[in-house]
């Protein structure tokens, strides 16, 4: 039926007040503002994980890895019915001017943009921050989200968003040393209004870091083949 309505409002278990929210939002005297906190997949036969589960009596496997969620959608480039992150509003939203600034010897990052609400109804807009490693040598998700920040703007209000990151953002687990670590070489920051919807790119690079160790290359073996 998904094909056959123009919209749909999806309310999760809201709560007491949910009703009186859901009209709210339904006769536009507000505006919906939630995103998706998980991918909606086109068809069961598209979750990797399905083919496990329940299992049996004692067991179950847990094959995905690194591939959870949109992490295995977007690496491998499935078609899905909505993405993570999506969601939508009766205004519309302006994303521009993206600059990163990077400090020596550090992997603190401040990321700032503009947003602008373009349409004539006051919304909030959540903006999420997503990073892409450029060269590593392990494998990695597509992307990962690690920053978001919900704004509430007024229509054609305009205002500055600053998102922080730290080492985590750019780390994964090594097995063998026991700890984060971070490969040098490039990251692209995309900013956007969804997983599939990125409107601001930039790439900065890191001159130091440290290299893995064996155990992790077995723990996290490159590749460009969906395991599912």
């Amino acid at each position: 039926w998904i094909d056959k309505v123009p919209a749909v409002l999806e309310t999760w278990l809201c709560g007491q007040a949910g009703a009186s929210a859901a009209v709210d939002l339904l006769f536009g005297r507000a505006s919906p503002s939630g995103k998706l906190a998980q991918t909606f997949p086109l068809s069961r036969s598209d979750i990797p994980s399905d083919a496990y589960f329940p299992g049996n009596e004692s067991q179950v496997e847990y094959r995905e890895g690194l591939n959870v969620g949109y992490r295995y959608y977007n690496t491998f480039h499935r078609e899905v019915l909505f993405p993570f992150g999506h969601g939508l509003s009766y205004t519309q939203f302006a994303y521009r001017n993206l600059e990163i600034k990077t400090e020596d010897g550090s992997y603190d990052v401040t990321i700032t943009f503009e947003l602008q609400n373009v349409g004539n109804r006051s919304g909030a807009e959540i903006s999420q921050c997503y990073i892409h490693d450029c060269d590593s040598t392990f494998y990695r998700p597509h992307h990962e989200l690690k920053a978001f920040t919900k704004v509430l703007l007024k229509p054609n209000e305009v205002k500055r968003i600053v998102l922080s990151l730290s080492k985590d953002a750019f780390a994964f687990w090594d097995d063998g040393v026991h700890n984060w670590i971070v490969e040098p070489g490039d990251f692209e920051v995309q900013i956007g209004s969804s997983s599939r919807d990125i409107h601001l790119k930039h790439t900065i690079s890191f001159a130091e870091g440290q290299e893995g160790s064996n155990e992790a290359r077995q723990s996290y073996t490159p590749t460009e083949i969906s395991p599912y």
